[in-house]
């Protein structure tokens, strides 16, 4: 199964790997954080490798949906039941900066998006009260979000919420963006070497399949840390979840906006306009990894689902994507135990990386830079760290959080 996105030959160029190089920090991962991280460092005058397994993309980035939203189906109310109201408010406006950040390379690189309206709905009394809840802590949380009785859908909903003005892309377009940044500024992008461990000296060493590589500070941008220090794989749980895209005939009318099922199976919707017509993307039916008898049936539910409610659509690509979710619903970011302050990772985005990926890199590097991020960066974002004494180079990282804002 391939998605969408990474269908057919794009060409995104990358460097060869030189064995006992030294480097400012490398990034270990060509997804949308790696790859935001780097360009961001390298912007900053370091020396930057990305250090990539596979190929730009391949991990969860090129298998998401790539809604790029605030409303984020019901998390927000999930993080309210276990944190206070000022938590999820900081969650959120590490969202709104990731976004913002993002939006604007968008706009300044000319890379095609598409403003949409972001819903979540409910076809059950369950989902129903989901919807209640997240309504509130949404709007508590300082989002414009509207309770409207028609979310233009082609099927009946008991309920649903709406967060104007989003944004949804192609995710390959924004990665081949971010590394056409990174290189310009002198970053390498290399491909198929896969790191296999990180050891602290006076420079870390990095060691490969293919060799070994050092550098001052290591940044792991990938699914889940690959180091087991901080025991972080028990911290996480892995998601798996089905997509397919479906060509649509003159006949059918698709919804235009961004939707997301408050119940489970899951059921999400958008479409991308391509050259060849709008084209639907439907997705869910998640669960745990591992934990499934049959994934095909999983994908052929989705499948029958959706023709059943677009009558006449035609499947041309099915694709699944893994995912991780902290135990406590928090994205985790900041310096990895026992790295000596200088080994750093993001994780646990609970399949909402577009934004809060990006969070993750301006924080982790700020923290590199000691508080000063490189521009060109909205204005919305803060130049300084939080108040307080420096975090402890061995430190559990806390939770995704904003920095406060000057004045």
């Amino acid at each position: 199964m391939t998605s969408l996105w990474l269908d057919g030959h794009r060409a995104i160029p990358v460097d060869d790997f030189s064995p006992g190089s030294t480097y400012d920090a490398v990034v270990v991962g060509a997804g949308i954080t790696g790859l935001a991280t780097a360009a961001l460092l390298a912007r900053s005058g370091m020396s930057v490798a990305v250090l990539e397994a596979r190929s730009v993309g391949a991990g969860t980035t090129g298998n998401t949906t790539a809604k790029l939203s605030l409303l984020q189906g019901t998390v927000l109310s999930g993080l309210r039941r276990q944190y206070p109201q000022k938590v999820v408010n900081a969650y959120v406006e590490a969202n709104r900066e990731g976004q913002a950040w993002l939006l604007r390379h968008l706009q300044d690189t000319a890379v095609p998006f598409q403003r949409r309206d972001a819903y979540t709905f409910a076809v059950s009394d369950e989902g129903a009260d989901r919807i209640r809840s997240e309504l509130a802590v949404s709007s508590a949380a300082g989002l414009a979000v509207e309770e409207v009785a028609d979310p233009g859908l082609p099927f009946p909903t008991r309920s649903a919420i709406r967060l104007p003005d989003q944004a949804q892309f192609n995710p390959m377009d924004v990665l081949e963006s971010l590394a056409t940044d990174f290189r310009a500024h002198g970053g390498i992008l290399v491909e198929g070497v896969r790191v296999r461990n990180v050891t602290n000296g006076k420079t870390l060493s990095i060691r490969s399949d293919s060799g070994d590589v050092r550098a001052g500070h290591v940044v792991l941008a990938t699914g889940t840390p690959i180091l087991d220090r901080g025991l972080y794989f028990a911290k996480l749980r892995a998601s798996q979840s089905y997509a397919a895209a479906f060509r649509v005939p003159a006949s059918t009318t698709v919804p235009s906006g961004m939707y997301l099922s408050a119940e489970t199976p899951g059921r999400s919707l958008r479409t991308y306009p391509s050259d060849t017509g709008e084209i639907l993307i439907a997705g869910g039916n998640g669960h745990h990894v591992g934990r499934e008898r049959s994934p095909r049936a999983r994908l052929d539910e989705l499948l029958d689902w959706t023709i059943r409610h677009f009558p006449g659509v035609e499947a041309t690509h099915t694709w699944s994507g893994e995912d991780y979710r902290a135990t406590n619903l928090m994205p985790f970011f900041g310096k990895l135990p026992r790295g000596g302050g200088r080994i750093l990772f993001a994780t646990g985005y609970n399949k909402w990386g577009m934004s809060n990926g990006i969070a993750a890199s301006l924080a982790i590097t700020a923290d590199i830079l000691g508080g000063h991020l490189p521009g060109p960066i909205p204005s919305t974002i803060g130049s300084r760290r939080p108040p307080g004494p420096p975090p402890r180079s061995d430190s559990t990282p806390t939770p995704l959080k904003p920095w406060p804002k000057d004045g």
